[in-house]
């Protein structure tokens, strides 16, 4: 069972995401201004230099599978999932990318800064990210099939997990929807199950 699940059925909005369908806390928009959009979420605008956005529930959980459909990609998105966040500019960063479908595990430590942990090409997204973390063990996870991973214990207790999207060019088109925070155990400990939550 999931610890935090949002299928962002609710009023339109086009200046927070408000409370998830789970009733738990609201989300919180580390940077950028994001909104819903006919039961899905999305990103209104940037905020911040380097327009790098996050969104994140708090979850009481390190350890844990972050699930997110996406719709709505054209040839050129940038959509992440993030993990273990504790700001704006400090996280675990799952990133997919339309030009040369390149996926790549991040951990962002400051404002500006990457730190490539592992990165894949060649297999576009067609819908559903999943990042697990354990431990020091990350993986991401693209429809279902694992493409990256990596050993790093950089906020290994942190709780607060969600979504990211590089600059809100696609506001119109990029959604987002059945998210979800699952708790390891409750996953049965591997990341190899989907776990596809509601429908928006």
């Amino acid at each position: 069972m999931a610890n935090r699940t949002d299928n962002f059925t609710r009023t339109d909005s086009s200046t927070a995401l408000g409370t998830p369908s789970d009733a738990g806390s609201d989300w919180v928009a580390g940077r950028g201004t994001w909104g819903i959009s006919s039961n899905k979420g999305y990103l209104v605008s940037d905020g911040g230099a380097d327009n790098v956005n996050v969104a994140y529930l708090e979850s009481s959980l390190a350890d844990v599978e972050v699930q997110v459909t996406i719709s709505g990609l054209g040839a050129n998105f940038d959509v992440a999932l993030c993990g273990r966040v504790e700001g704006a500019d400090d996280y675990i960063l799952l990133v997919c990318r339309g030009g040369g479908n390149i996926v790549e595990l991040y951990k962002k430590v400051s404002a500006g800064n990457f730190v490539s942990l592992d990165t894949d090409s060649g297999t576009p997204l067609a819908s559903v990210m999943k990042l697990v973390m354990n431990g020091s063990t990350l993986e991401g996870w693209v429809d279902g099939v694992i493409r990256v991973s990596a050993s790093d214990s950089h906020n290994s207790t942190a709780t607060s997990h969600g979504i990211s999207q590089y600059t809100a060019v696609h506001a119109t088109e990029i959604r987002y929807d059945d998210f979800s925070i699952t708790s390891l155990a409750a996953a049965g400990g591997t990341g190899g199950n989907l776990l596809l939550l509601g429908v928006g």
